[in-house]
C-alpha cells in the first residue's frame, strides 16, 4: 500500500485495481495514442486539499471592472495579476479568449506557459449563472433573488449567510439546505419549514434543537423522533403543556438559546447516532450521501454511480476526484477537477468547466467547449491549445506531442499546482474542511493572505456582550452600529433583513461575525475521515466520520433502524 508523497502527511492508501481500469478508461487517446495515467503520488485528503485552494466563496473584495472601471464586487483581490471583468462584461461578446493564444514552447515546462496564460485572460468577478436580482454578494451561486453572503447557492429567495442552500426562502445562518423555509442555525436539513437550531432533520415544521429527526411537527430539544409532535427534549406532551414550556423561548433571549443549546447537546449524546447519514444508497462510503451506488469516500453527494473521492457532488456517473459541482445533467469519466459540472464528459485536470464541454485537458474557466488542451476563458470553442485556434487534425499532433512534454518534465496527470492557486489557503474551502495555520499552510507550499479588515461607517460599535438579550429589547437604531463579534473582535453590521428576521422569528441577534458563526458550523460537521470501529449496540465492524475516541453512541446502519422505530 503506498504512503503518500508529501512529507508533512505521509497517509497510506489504496490503490485498487478498479482504481487503474478508471485511470485507464480516461486516458486521453491522440493520433491513436493513448497517454496513459498513472496513480496519484498523494493521498486522497491531500488531493482535495489541493483542489479546494482553487475555490474561494466566502471572501469577496472591491475592486474596478477591468473593462468598465466600474467598481464591482470580486472573489479575486486587488493584488492578483490577471484582469477581473464584471460577469455581464465576462459573458458578453466584447472580448473573445482566443485574442490572447499562444505558441507552445517545447522549451519550457508546461505549467510555466499555461498560468502565464492563466494570467493574462479576465477572470469572471463571482462564478453566477443565470438570474441574479439583487444578490451581488454571492458566489459560486445562481438564480437567486434578494440573496446576501450566500455560498455555493442556487435558486433562492430572500436567504443570507449560508452555504450549499438550494432552493430555500427566508432562511438565515445555515449550512446545507434543500427546499427549506423560514430555518435559521440549522445543518443538513431537507424540505423543513421554521427549524430552528436543528441537524439531519427532513419534512419537519416548527422544530427547534432537533437532531435527526424525520417527519416531526412542534418539537423541540429532540433526537431521533419520527412522525412526532408536541414533544419537548424527547417527551411527549399535550398541545398546552407543550406550549406553556416553549413559551420562554418567545422573548427571543440570547441566555435561553445558549440554554436550551446546551440541554439538546447533552440529551443528543445519550442517544445512538447513525453511522452515517444517507437516503436510497447503495454500496456507499463517506458521509451525506443520496440517491447513490457505488460511490466510496463521498461526502455530500446526490446521485452518483460508480465514483470515488467526490465531493459537494451532483449527478455524476464514474468520476473520481471531483470536487464541487455536477448540477442536473448527467456529468461522466471526469478526473481530478474542482467545479465542473452540467453536463460534461471526459474533463481531466481542470477548473471550472461547464456547460456540455466534452475532452477538455487542463483548462480554467471555460464553457460550452470541446477538445482544449492548456486554456483559459474559452466560451463555445473547439480544437484550441493555449487558447490559439488549430484544425481537427493540426490539433491531435500538437496535442501528443505536449502529453509527451509533460511526461518528460513530470507534469503529466498531476492537478494544477497549488502555489499557483489565485487565493490564500485562509481564503478557500480547503481552509474550511482541512484548517492550517499560517505557518503550516506556508510550510506546505499554500499560499497565504492577510487581509486589512473594513472599518464600518458607523455611529458606534458595541461589544456583543453589551448587546440587549432579548430580540424585542434591540432598538431600531442597531442598523447605525456595528456589533464587535465576541471571540474575534471583528466588528459586523446587522442590516435590515436581518433584524425583521429575527424579530420575524423570536430570535437574538448574533453574538459573532458573520465569518466566526461559518467558522462555528463547519466545527460542527463530522470531519471528512473515514475510521473502523464497532457498532456500540452488537457489535459489529462499522467505518464512519466518528473517530473511535468520539462520546457519540455509534450505531450500525440495521440497530439504528431498529431504535428508533
Amino acid at each position: 500500500m503506498p504512503s503518500c508523497h508529501n512529507q508533512w502527511c505521509n497517509q497510506s492508501f489504496e490503490i485498487t485495481q478498479d482504481d487503474l481500469k478508471f485511470y485507464d478508461e480516461v486516458s486521453p487517446v491522440f493520433a491513436g495514442k493513448k497517454y496513459s495515467i498513472a496513480p496519484s503520488g498523494q493521498c486522497p485528503t491531500c488531493r482535495h486539499m489541493q483542489r479546494y485552494v482553487y475555490r474561494n466563496e466566502w471572501n469577496l473584495y472591491r475592486r474596478p471592472c477591468s473593462k468598465t472601471g466600474a467598481t464591482i464586487i470580486s472573489m479575486y483581490s486587488l493584488d492578483e495579476p490577471f484582469p477581473v471583468f464584471d460577469n455581464p462584461v465576462w459573458w458578453g461578446d466584447s472580448w473573445d479568449g482566443r485574442d490572447y493564444a499562444q505558441d507552445v514552447d517545447f522549451s519550457r515546462p508546461f505549467f510555466e506557459q499555461f498560468f502565464e496564460l492563466v494570467n493574462r485572460v479576465p477572470k469572471m468577478a463571482r462564478v453566477q449563472q443565470g438570474e441574479v436580482v439583487n444578490s451581488d454578494y454571492t458566489n459560486c451561486a445562481s438564480d437567486n433573488k434578494n440573496c446576501y453572503l450566500l455560498f455555493s447557492a442556487n435558486s433562492n429567495e430572500d436567504c443570507q449567510y449560508g452555504t450549499l442552500i438550494n432552493f430555500c426562502k427566508d432562511c438565515t445562518d445555515n449550512f446545507h439546505l434543500d427546499r427549506c423555509e423560514l430555518c435559521a442555525h440549522c445543518i443538513n436539513c431537507v424540505h423543513c419549514y421554521s427549524a430552528i437550531s436543528s441537524t439531519n432533520c427532513s419534512n419537519c415544521s416548527d422544530i427547534a434543537f432537533c437532531r435527526s429527526c424525520i417527519g416531526c411537527r412542534k418539537c423541540f430539544g429532540c433526537t431521533n423522533l419520527h412522525s412526532k409532535e408536541y414533544h419537548f427534549f424527547n417527551q411527549p406532551l399535550t398541545k398546552q403543556e407543550y406550549e406553556d414550556r416553549t413559551k420562554p423561548m418567545e422573548e427571543g433571549s440570547y441566555t435561553v438559546m445558549e440554554d436550551m443549546r446546551e440541554r439538546a447537546v447533552a440529551l443528543s449524546l445519550t442517544l445512538p447516532h447513525r453511522f452515517y447519514e444517507g437516503v436510497q444508497n447503495e454500496n456507499v462510503t463517506g458521509n451525506y450521501i443520496l440517491h447513490s451506488k457505488n460511490a466510496f469516500e463521498c461526502y455530500d453527494c446526490d446521485y452518483l454511480e460508480d465514483c470515488k473521492y467526490c465531493s459537494r457532488c451532483l449527478h455524476m456517473k464514474d468520476c473520481q476526484d471531483i470536487s464541487n459541482y455536477g448540477a442536473t445533467q448527467l456529468n461522466e469519466l471526469c478526473y481530478d477537477c474542482e467545479g465542473v459540472g452540467h453536463g460534461v464528459f471526459r474533463v481531466l485536470f481542470s477548473k471550472l468547466v461547464w456547460g456540455g464541454s466534452n475532452d477538455v485537458l487542463y483548462s480554467f474557466e471555460c464553457f460550452a467547449s470541446k477538445y482544449l488542451f492548456g486554456c483559459a476563458g474559452l466560451k463555445k470553442a473547439q480544437y484550441c491549445i493555449l487558447n490559439k485556434q488549430y484544425t481537427p487534425e493540426a490539433y491531435d499532433k500538437l496535442a501528443l506531442k505536449l502529453c509527451e512534454h509533460m511526461q518528460r518534465t513530470g507534469e503529466w496527470g498531476k492537478f494544477l499546482p497549488q502555489g499557483n492557486a489565485p487565493f490564500g489557503y485562509n481564503e478557500t474551502v480547503a481552509q474550511d474542511y482541512y484548517p492550517l495555520s499560517k505557518k503550516d499552510a506556508l510550510a506546505r507550499g499554500f499560499r497565504w493572505r492577510e487581509r486589512e479588515e473594513e472599518t464600518p461607517h458607523v455611529k458606534k460599535i458595541i461589544p456583543a456582550e453589551r448587546l440587549p438579550d432579548g430580540i424585542h429589547e434591540i432598538p431600531d437604531d442597531v442598523l447605525q452600529w456595528a456589533v464587535r463579534c465576541k471571540a474575534t473582535q471583528r466588528p459586523f453590521l446587522i442590516n435590515k433583513c436581518e433584524l425583521d428576521f429575527y424579530r420575524r422569528m423570536h430570535l437574538p441577534l448574533p453574538r459573532y461575525h458573520p465569518d466566526e458563526r461559518h467558522r462555528r458550523r463547519m466545527a460542527l460537521l463530522n470531519p471528512r475521515t473515514l475510521w473502523k470501529r464497532t457498532c456500540a449496540k452488537c457489535g459489529k465492524e462499522i467505518e464512519t466520520t466518528y473517530a473511535p475516541d468520539r462520546p457519540e453512541i455509534v450505531y450500525c446502519e440495521s440497530c439504528y433502524l431498529a431504535s428508533v422505530y
